[in-house]
């Protein structure tokens, strides 16, 4: 029988093994927009899973080791579900294409009931640490269903990551060199396998917003609860 969390694990470490020495060796993506996040112009169409305050007692942790990075608030936490549209600064609003996402959206929810993705644990890139949700095979079937609809329709489709498989939410960004090198690194395995919560997907948001879905420059064009 097909072990989709064991795939998802092996995604996850294979994440944060190819980077490791990378964050120990201070040789991180340091992200400079985040140096003043309202002048970044880079927007996009995306639909997501809006999160809340799950993460908030692992963000403790990690701001006691790491204080001056970026951490996502709990407004702006989210799953990526799929970029119709990855953000970027040439974006411009379609309305008509707006409302043939829309109508995708509609038709191909309307297949899904509510679903549970298991957080546990943290992996790490060269520029951001990560939540590792898991989940059956749901919400790739969610993706792949709106991607071959997309296309069926010969509607524009520009994913931010080519296809992202994963269920990850990512919880922090590096805004600047890190402080502690092996600190991070030792809190970050310290919380590989922790147990972080069990979320019910019961509502997907299709918005428009920036690269890190900042509440201040988010906006909901469409909600849709599921069954």
């Amino acid at each position: 029988m097909f072990n989709y969390e064991k795939v998802l694990q092996e995604k996850y470490d294979e994440i944060f093994n190819s980077s490791k020495s990378s964050i120990l060796n201070n040789d991180i993506d340091i992200d400079a927009n985040l140096s003043n996040i309202a002048d970044d112009k880079r927007l996009g169409l995306t639909v997501l899973i809006p999160l809340g305050d799950i993460f908030q007692k692992v963000i403790d942790q990690l701001k006691q080791v790491e204080p001056e990075q970026y951490y996502y608030p709990a407004t702006d936490a989210h799953i990526t579900v799929i970029d119709f549209i990855g953000g970027s600064e040439d974006f411009i609003f379609d309305e008509k294409q707006v409302e043939a996402y829309k109508e995708i959206l509609e038709k191909v929810l309307r297949e899904f009931s509510k679903f549970n993705i298991k957080f546990k644990g943290l992996t790490a890139g060269k520029g951001a640490v990560m939540a590792q949700g898991f989940s059956d095979d749901t919400l790739q079937k969610l993706r792949a269903k709106l991607r071959e609809e997309v296309n069926k329709q010969g509607i524009e489709l520009k994913e931010r990551y080519k296809k992202v498989v994963t269920a990850h939410s990512t919880i922090m960004r590096f805004k600047k060199k890190i402080q502690n090198p092996e600190a991070l690194v030792n809190k970050i395995e310290e919380l590989r396998n922790a147990d972080l919560s069990t979320f019910e997907v019961k509502k997907i948001l299709f918005v428009l917003h920036d690269w890190y879905n900042s509440k201040e420059k988010t906006k909901t064009l469409a909600e849709y609860n599921l069954a």
